[in-house]
């Protein structure tokens, strides 16, 4: 909170490599940090000086390094200055009330912390996300600004999704939302799921072996059970056309 014909400093908490750009928004307006009453500091804070009681509201820090974009809110709130009569009996009124000594809320943050953005069709996807924040924020995941719902292939936790089987329309941008009763924040990764091309000398015999079971069981890399299986195996990851071709030439050179 913010006193009226004083100042305030809007600070949000963003890490990356490369380090991000930030600029600051007032609903869907840029601020220029470099006119009137706003200074972008060097740490990318946001000064606000002479403050008005109409420069309470929501301000959102953008940051953005090339691979990702994220976004903070801030709230400012600007009280007015009152008199000291009126102060009195603010005081006295508090007197007689229960009042909750809380800690201050800390600004909600969020990262992605993927090592990859492009995966193979067939691969897994697992893309942690750094959330802090207090009181403790709740936290969805979203695919092209949808939300996301669990499934047989898609696990969510608020540390954590994964997505397994990974097909090309798994393509997208994926979100991890944070968000409490003060402040919220979001940060997006852009993921590719590169098709997958698949020879056709690779190819499931299934009267040798039930290839649903084998891939559930992880068995795709038993020297027979690849071969036999070679389709589903490749598909679902656990195997590459790399080591099919391989495993092929040493059987003719046999």
């Amino acid at each position: 909170m913010s006193e009226e014909n004083g100042k305030a400093t809007l600070r949000c908490l963003f890490h990356g490599n490369p380090p991000p750009k930030i600029t600051w928004q007032r609903g869907k307006v840029t601020i220029d940090g470099t006119v009137g009453r706003y200074r972008l500091l060097s740490d990318g804070a946001l000064e606000i000086v002479q403050l008005y009681r109409n420069d309470s509201g929501v301000y959102i820090c953008v940051a953005n390094n090339g691979l990702g974009t994220a976004r903070q809110e801030v709230r400012l709130q600007v009280n007015v200055i009152r008199s000291v009569a009126s102060m009195s009996r603010l005081a006295v009124a508090l007197s007689a009330a229960l009042v909750c000594a809380c800690a201050d809320p800390v600004p909600v943050s969020t990262r992605l912390r993927a090592t990859q953005n492009k995966f193979a069709s067939g691969s897994e996807l697992s893309i942690p996300c750094e959330v802090d924040g207090y009181p403790t924020p709740e936290v969805h995941w979203t695919k092209d600004g949808v939300r996301l719902q669990p499934s047989d292939r898609v696990q969510l936790s608020d540390a954590r999704l994964t997505i397994s089987q990974l097909a090309p329309a798994d393509s997208g941008v994926y979100g991890c939302h944070a968000a409490n009763a003060f402040s919220s924040h979001y940060a997006t990764l852009q993921i590719s799921v590169e098709g997958l091309y698949i020879p056709a000398s690779c190819y499931d015999n299934p009267f040798f072996a039930n290839c649903a079971l084998i891939v559930s069981g992880h068995f795709c890399h038993h020297k027979y059970y690849s071969g036999f299986c070679c389709n589903s195996c490749v598909r679902s990851g656990q195997i590459s056309i790399e080591e099919i071709q391989s495993l092929m030439s040493s059987k003719r050179r046999k």
